[in-house]
């Protein structure tokens, strides 16, 4: 049992490490990457909010019923009509403005998914320099 211990810990540490040294998922990386690189970077943004869901579950807690509620409602105004093909053109429009390009893909997904919704330019502008300051 101690061998599977050390095994896991360690394959951990080396995954970890992998991921650290990657290059940051931004817009610089989204221009590099193929059309076929950005349809499962979306594709895989679909399924991690099918997990976020999934860990969501309702229990007999009301704050995680909360939660429960909010990530259903977002998730209908937000993503629920949408299509990974919708998403990669947002994203590709959105990074072309070379000032965007150090926003993280989570925050493109989250700026491109409200601008479908039809949010208020206002809300996307603003959106969008709080991202911008965060990817500095």
């Amino acid at each position: 049992m101690r061998n599977v211990s050390a095994v896991l810990a360690l394959s951990a540490t080396l995954f970890t490490a992998r991921i650290q040294a990657e290059e940051p998922r931004d817009g610089n990386w989204w221009r590099k990457a193929s059309p076929e690189q950005r349809l499962m970077f979306v594709l895989g943004l679909y399924e991690g909010l099918n997990i976020g869901l999934a860990w969501s579950s309702p229990s007999a807690e009301s704050c995680q019923q909360v939660v429960m509620q909010t990530f259903q409602a977002n998730a209908t105004r937000y993503v629920a009509d949408t299509s990974s093909d919708q998403i990669v053109d947002g994203i590709d429009v959105l990074y072309r403005d070379f000032a965007n390009r150090r926003i993280p893909l989570q925050g493109a997904f989250f700026i491109v998914t409200h601008q479908i919704a039809g949010d208020p330019q206002a809300n996307i502008d603003r959106m969008i320099n709080s991202w911008r300051a965060r990817g500095r």
